[in-house]
């Protein structure tokens, strides 16, 4: 009989440590998810200071960058092209916040700050301009498509 009661006080205890054990687990799981989307928020708010700093450390590509957004029409046809090579270095950007979004490694704070940026981006005379162009090709569906809806929702 007590051979019964150790068995069962061992099975017990080994389905308690496999509970404990799952536990551990889960919150270990959550810690990874919480730092990686700490790091891809991070990841992200480097690569827009560095897109920034980039466009902005050099007068000319300054000025294409803010004639391309403003007034597309202002620039010739090889300013207008080096302008949708720029902006379709930032639709990739984007397009890499929305697959972690939708990948769910980026939190919703970290892709809810970056909505001023896409809404932005959409709503501009460079947008328009972008989007008939063969440079919008590169881009993939699901930012195509986000884009749009910003983009039609302001018309």
């Amino acid at each position: 009989m007590k051979r019964t009661d150790l068995g069962s006080l061992v099975t017990v205890a080994a389905n308690i440590g496999v509970i404990v054990g799952i536990i551990f687990l889960g919150v270990e799981i959550r810690g990874n998810t919480m730092a990686t989307q700490a790091a891809n928020i991070q990841f992200a708010a480097e690569m827009d200071q560095s897109s920034l700093i980039s466009i902005g450390s050099n007068s000319e590509v300054s000025r294409i960058w803010s004639a391309y957004l403003s007034a597309p029409e202002t620039l010739t046809d090889a300013e207008r092209i080096q302008g949708n090579y720029i902006f379709a270095a930032l639709v990739r950007r984007l397009e890499n916040v929305l697959l972690q979004y939708e990948l769910g490694t980026l939190s919703e704070e970290g892709w809810q700050s970056r909505q001023a940026l896409f809404e932005g981006m959409a709503s501009t005379p460079g947008y328009a301009v972008y989007r008939k162009s063969r440079t919008a090709r590169f881009s993939g569906t699901a930012i195509t498509e986000h884009l749009e809806r910003l983009y039609l929702s302001q018309q």
